[in-house]
């Protein structure tokens, strides 16, 4: 069995996010030390990460000698979110009314990957789940969201991937 001394996680990943990927790492060893390594700079993904059990978030804009500083620290045992993420490090605790954030992590799946222009079916496939199954989470997501109808839900999910900044 591996056990690496930190795991460099991307959050887009075939099948799964990296922010599930994270929460079943934590899950099967709570000592894991896992590193997010993304694109996405937006305080939602950094929160959602670090409630999966993250130690970690840098962006993929970061200098080379970023990450390395990133591995040891995380290595070590310290909590690290990259140089320009700090703005939105500062505001983590303060999401608490993002509506976002109400979602659970299978919840913010199918509302990206409705966002991304998905079908039922297509989530369902990449999800690994019964169509029935997203259309339950879509009908909670709406509920949580306050959204009246799927066409909603998939513009505010649009939205929010173009912006990361939804309109409800």
């Amino acid at each position: 069995m591996w056990r690496p001394d930190v795991v460099v996680m991307d959050l887009n990943l075939p099948g799964m996010s990296g922010i599930e990927a994270t929460r079943r790492i934590m899950q099967f060893d709570t000592d894991a030390k896992v590193l997010i390594f993304s694109i996405h700079d937006e305080t939602i993904y950094i929160t959602r990460s670090f409630d999966a059990g993250a130690s970690g978030y840098l962006s993929k804009s970061c200098a080379p000698q970023e990450m390395v500083d990133a591995v040891r620290e995380v290595a070590s045992g310290q909590i690290f979110i990259g140089s320009g993420l700090s703005g939105n490090a500062a505001t983590l605790s303060k999401d608490e009314g993002d509506p976002l954030r109400l979602l659970s992590p299978r919840e913010f799946e199918v509302f990206q990957l409705l966002g991304k222009g998905s079908g039922t079916r297509e989530v369902a496939e990449a999800l690994s789940l019964s169509s029935k199954t997203v259309s339950n989470y879509s009908t909670l997501i709406k509920e949580k969201l306050g959204l009246g109808s799927s066409t909603e839900l998939v513009k505010v999910a649009m939205e929010f991937l173009a912006t990361q900044k939804p309109r409800l």
